[in-house]
């Protein structure tokens, strides 16, 4: 995220490392990386990611797959064992700070760093999905939007005006969720996009496994597709990639963002860096529907 929670500070974070970690760090220090989960560097030595309000069992769960990966980066074990700790509605997770060369949401660096992704794909779902939630492929609901701060009026006009579209894009990816089959599904990491994916003096890593369901192997193959990485997935696996399940999850994917920021501007909100990214992201959602 571009800037922290309001209601969490570095006092709250430095709390929570003492008493879930045993930490004492001397610095704590807010990392603007990422849309989704905030992030803070702690001494040069950990990395901590801190999550409002999620679902708290889904998300361990995700985060206990990362473990079972060797090409994950896995969080680091509180002193009770788990990989997640709780500050009031906030979620803390804890990671070893890697040193490597990371890049940017958008397209892969080459050739070489897709074929890499995909390698570390096909790990990923060759991995038994013994603990990760299964994706129930659900649309979640849309709110009302009020009067609660500088993007609400807009976005509800907004959404007004793109509503037919928008009901026929939902009514293709339902119709999309009845053709599934379900004995294909595999432990997917979710976002195995550029911007989650280091190279390291060990080898090329995956990191940020908040989003690991049991899922359609399309559900990562549609963020690398195309003719030749299928083929070579399709070689790797045995497993033939469907367009109507790439379609699926690229269809949920901007789906779900828009809903993500619906719910954002729900909310009473100031116009933070964040509000700002997240309407860009609803009218691009909405423009290209």
């Amino acid at each position: 995220m571009l800037s922290p929670p309001p209601d969490f500070t570095d006092d709250d974070l430095l709390a929570a490392l003492s008493r879930h970690w045993g930490l004492t760090p001397t610095t704590v220090a807010y990392r603007a990386v990422g849309f989704g989960s905030h992030h803070w560097e702690v001494d040069s030595r950990w990395f901590a990611t801190v999550d409002e309000s999620p679902d708290f069992a889904r998300l361990h769960a995700a985060l206990r797959s990362a473990a079972d990966v060797p090409i994950a980066i896995a969080p680091v074990p509180t002193r009770a064992g788990d990989l997640l700790a709780r500050a009031g509605r906030f979620a803390v997770a804890l990671y070893p700070f890697v040193a490597g060369e990371s890049f940017d949401f958008g397209d892969y660096r080459d050739d070489e760093h897709r074929q890499a992704t995909l390698d570390m794909v096909v790990e990923v779902h060759r991995t038994p999905p013994t603990h990760a939630f299964t994706d129930d492929l659900a649309l979640p609901d849309l709110p009302p939007i009020g009067d609660e701060g500088p993007y609400s009026r807009r976005a509800a006009d907004l959404l007004a005006r793109h509503a037919p579209a928008l009901e026929r894009r939902q009514a293709h990816y339902l119709d999309l969720v009845t053709r599934v089959d379900h004995s294909r599904a595999v432990l997917t990491h979710g976002e195995p996009h550029p911007g989650n994916t280091m190279l390291t003096s060990a080898g090329w890593r995956l990191i940020d496994w908040d989003t690991a369901l049991v899922a359609q192997p399309e559900r990562d193959l549609w963020h690398l597709a195309t003719e030749k990485t299928l083929a070579a997935y399709e070689e790797a696996t045995g497993v033939s990639p469907r367009q109507d399940m790439l379609d699926l999850y690229r269809i949920g994917w901007d789906l779900k963002d828009l809903s993500e920021e619906v719910r954002r501007f729900s909310r009473p909100h100031t116009g933070t860096p964040n509000d700002d990214e997240g309407w860009q992201i609803l009218t691009e959602v909405l423009a290209n529907l």
